[in-house]
């Protein structure tokens, strides 16, 4: 495939087919005289023939022409027979006109059909002769006569591979690279260029199929099977490092075409990081169309599609890309990456894999990682994108495009979509604002499908006010926030981004018992940024199996990086711990998956927070790599008093309460919040307001739950009942 030749239209009219008819005609012109000339040597009493009619031949004897005494008969027979030396004359000049036509379409209108296989293919003189001569009986049926003559044998009015050796070799010496050219896997079979019957001997039939005889004649279309197998690749803007990269890969695709190599790229990184519009573009430099393959369609078919798809590949100038599934260390010595491999090795041209990380393939020649856009970069972007939509949007969109750049991050590709598709969904535009308001919704839809398969979203509907906390830990968390809302001034426009050696993440521990806020306050940081929230339990996350918590983990990062969520990881204890003295491999791995972790938030651009219960149980080497470390203790007498007061909606029917009784109650705000709710549903279903003993009567049942000891006294002017139910069961409530 010549990496800078370009399919240009003008091979597609209908003049041009005629003038390509007319170059056709004079090819068979040829082939016509040299069968007439091989008809002339048949016909030749000799040992050859073994005294027998030339038209019944010994089958078992033909392959006597391969003799060398026989062939220096063939070549004296040739120049010195009359009739043989006057056909030659007409060849010569048969020949002189076929190379005039071939100059004449090339400087009109491109090279003839069987030209462009020829450079496309690199195939030899004799290669393209042998189409030539496959393709013959479907546009001139008296060829069978005379192919019958040539063979003499009326049993073969059709094209062989042994006609073939004959009517296009000159002498011994190129014999041997003619077979080679015949043979299964060399470029004329391998590509499904020539059919051959079966058995494929030298004496079976040669033929072509309606997809080569269409090209042949002018006609360019992808084969059906193919057709199903390939998409088109939309177009996308690319950033100004990609612009970069891609012409660092373009010189070394052009330096392996050059060779000879069709070569295999694997461009990895995160999906809608902008390698499909890296690949369009390479591909575009090198004057190829690219077409997404169908991974599942190709490996239903592995046998014949792949050389299919390599064959209309280089009739319509293509390059593939496939998109493949796969993690770190994916394994290939089996599965659907082995079975890649050799598809690949059979497609033979121009092939791009996408991936999320480097395939262990030994067929690729070059991994590269797909640079995702600065945030620079993606304001630029989207700006470009914006600017696109007609009319264009009113007013300044800066400040929308900046808050656009931080909570999401997008590749060209991704960023042109979500912009298209907030435009079809809206007839008017309007003000910026309402349009990028929109636009950040469509984008929050889009990242939360693949989200919401690895963690459970969380709508948050705390804010500040529902909060209830001690200064020191409010105060932490506000900070937290505004680090989260001014990173863009501090890593991008202060320059501190360039000084730090690991990742611009945001991580954060919350510590403290159960019920004490620490979700709820994970809602007020995403409430008050308006971001999502997604609460992953880490003991879904971490498994037995060496890897895949890693695996686990780096799937959700991934998947986030792209929305820009809050990560809320419950349960911390589950994966963190003291490290212990490294006894087996699986002591090692433990500390591995921690570490992992922590680089993971470390690198995530977003906000990420650990929940624990059990601080004491975490490594403090772990805990060094945290930027903020936020305690959430029981609330004292005055904060529950607070917390039961913010507990009961001002909608609620409620009678008096005695706020000192409660908030003497050594509870959590968890606990106070289930107790409000109970004691709710109590109420409703006596059809009465909320009183202190509604209140009371699930507060016991709370101390119940949580198996805590309690005073019966404390409760005995509310539940007396309830009271000498516990008295009967030795006290304990």
């Amino acid at each position: 495939m010549q990496a800078t030749e370009v399919t240009a239209d003008r091979r597609t009219g209908a003049d041009w087919r005629l003038d390509n008819l007319g170059h056709l005609s004079l090819e068979y012109k040829r082939l016509h005289l040299l069968l007439d000339r091989e008809a002339l040597w048949m016909r030749q009493p000799s040992e050859l023939h073994n005294g027998l009619q030339p038209q019944r031949a010994w089958p078992g004897v033909k392959n006597a022409w391969l003799d060398a005494n026989s062939l220096a008969r063939r070549r004296g027979f040739l120049v010195s027979d009359p009739e043989c030396q006057a056909l030659s004359a007409r060849l010569a000049t048969a020949e002189s006109e076929l190379a005039a036509s071939r100059e004449s379409l090339a400087s009109l209108d491109g090279p003839p059909p069987s030209e462009l296989l020829v450079r496309r293919f690199r195939l030899t003189s004799f290669e393209r002769d042998v189409l030539l001569l496959a393709l013959g009986p479907r546009l001139d049926p008296s060829l069978a006569y005379k192919l019958a003559c040539a063979q003499g044998d009326v049993d073969l009015p059709y094209p062989t591979g042994e006609l073939a050796l004959r009517l296009f070799t000159s002498d011994s010496s190129e014999i041997p690279a003619a077979l080679h050219s015949l043979q299964p896997h060399a470029t004329l079979r391998r590509g499904r260029l020539l059919a051959t019957g079966e058995p494929p001997t030298l004496f079976a039939e040669i033929g072509v199929d309606e997809r080569v005889a269409g090209y042949l004649l002018g006609f360019n279309h992808p084969s059906p099977q193919v057709e199903q197998a390939l998409d088109r690749m939309p177009e996308a803007d690319l950033s100004g490092t990609q612009q970069r990269t891609v012409e660092g890969l373009h010189r070394w695709t052009e330096d392996r075409l050059a060779a000879g190599q069709p070569p295999c790229l694997n461009l990895y990184g995160q999906p809608g990081c902008g390698r499909a519009a890296m690949a369009s573009e390479v591909s575009r430099r090198l004057g190829l169309d690219l077409r997404r393959v169908r991974l599942p369609a190709l490996l239903r078919d592995l046998e014949d599609l792949p050389a299919f798809i390599t064959r209309d590949a280089v009739f319509l100038q293509l390059a593939l890309y496939i998109e493949v599934e796969d993690s770190p260390g994916a394994e290939t010595e089996s599965g659907p990456l082995s079975a890649l491999t050799d598809a690949i090795r059979t497609l033979g041209t121009v092939t791009i894999l996408a991936s999320r990380y480097p395939l262990p393939i030994n067929i690729v020649g070059l991994s590269v990682e797909a640079p995702r856009p600065s945030r620079a970069e993606q304001s630029v972007l989207w700006r470009r994108a914006l600017d696109s939509i007609e009319p264009h949007l009113e007013g300044d969109i800066a400040k929308e495009i900046d808050a656009l750049v931080e909570n999401f991050d997008l590749g060209a590709q991704a960023i042109c979509q979500r912009v298209a598709e907030a435009a079809a969904v809206q007839s008017e535009l309007g003000s910026s604002s309402t349009f990028v308001g929109r636009l950040r919704e469509l984008c929050r839809r889009r990242g939360r499908e693949g989200l919401e398969a690895v963690a459970r979203r969380v709508i948050p509907r705390q804010t500040w006010s529902d909060l209830v906390l001690p200064e020191q830990t409010e105060a932490q968390l506000r900070e937290l926030t505004a680090q989260l809302a001014h990173r863009r001034v501090v890593y991008a426009d202060w320059g501190f981004g360039e000084k730090l050696s690991r990742g611009q993440g945001i991580s954060g521990l919350f510590t403290g018992p159960s019920g004490t806020g620490k979700t709820s306050a994970a809602e007020v940081v995403a409430n008050d940024l308006d971001l999502d929230l997604y609460r992953v339990d880490l003991s879904t996350v971490v498994s037995k199996y060496i890897g895949e918590t890693e695996k686990n983990l780096r799937r959700v990062f991934d998947i986030a990086e792209r929305t820009g969520a809050v990560l809320f990881f419950d349960e911390a204890e589950a994966l963190f711990g003291k490290r212990s003295e490294v006894k087996d491999s699986h002591d090692r791995y433990a500390n591995i998956e921690v570490a992992y972790l922590l680089q993971q938030m470390e690198d995530y651009g977003g906000l990420a927070i650990l929940a624990t219960n059990l601080k004491s149980n975490i490594d403090s080497a772990f805990l060094r790599r945290l930027r903020f470390i936020i305690k959430f203790p029981l609330p004292a007498v005055e904060a529950r008093t607070e917390i039961w007061l913010r507990s009961f909606p001002p909608s609620a029917p409620r009678d008096a309460m005695d706020w000192e009784v409660l908030g003497r109650l050594n509870l959590s705000g968890g606990n106070i919040r289930n107790i409000a709710l109970n004691a709710a549903f109590l109420a409703a279903r006596e059809r009465l307001p909320i009183s202190m003993g509604h209140v009371m009567r699930a507060a016991h049942r709370e101390y119940e739950k949580e198996e805590k000891l309690v005073d019966k006294n404390y409760f005995a002017a509310w539940i007396p009942d309830d009271l000498n139910h516990a008295a009967a069961n030795g006290g304990r409530a």
